[in-house]
């Protein structure tokens, strides 16, 4: 064999080394790709540390700076004052707003009161996502049992001059379909 032969079977064997190695880094590519691609369907993860979370300054911070200054929840109009805003219902809409994004979501905030907010640090209660265990029964009740039943969904009255005796009235006996 030549030496001309050599470098070109040399030069293949590169050439094909080199192809191989090509066709491994577009794979690899595909495979970040795809990685990356499931990534963003994974919920983000929010650190469990509640400073890393707001950004100084922000009238959020302000809040909890406040909260947690105070040692107890803080109704709307208190919290617009400790952060220096006016207690209008522009503001209070908007402060109201963003820390009830922080309440559904049990971070940082509580909710243990109508526009009152805590802090989740402080012990603070969170918030109910259930409606008391009074909610719906009647108030005249004694011992939880009302007097009258309530009307339910469905419910008529069925006594004379209601709707349903009319129809009544209006539907043909048996005897007078019969004739």
């Amino acid at each position: 064999m030549s030496m001309r032969d050599e470098l070109e079977k040399k030069i293949e064997r590169r050439i094909q080394e080199v192809t191989e190695m090509e066709i491994r880094v577009r794979e690899g590519h595909a495979y970040i790709q795809a990685l990356m691609d499931t990534l963003k369907w994974l919920p983000q993860e929010t650190p469990a540390d509640a400073d890393t979370v707001l950004r100084p300054g922000t009238t959020v911070a302000r809040a909890r700076d406040a909260i947690k200054k105070a040692q107890r929840p803080l109704h709307i109009s208190l919290l617009l004052k400790a952060v220096g805003k006016p207690d209008d219902r522009k503001n209070r809409a908007a402060l109201g707003g963003s820390l009830s994004t922080y309440v559904r979501k049990g971070i940082i905030f509580t909710r243990p009161g109508p526009n009152t907010y805590g802090l989740v640090e402080l012990g603070g209660v969170p918030a109910d996502d259930e409606p008391p265990e009074s909610f719906g029964l009647d108030a005249n009740a004694v011992d939880g049992v009302a007097e009258t039943p309530l009307a339910t969904h469905g419910d008529a009255p069925t006594g004379e001059g209601s709707v349903i005796d009319k129809e009544a009235a209006r539907q043909p006996d048996d005897e007078d379909a019969m004739t």
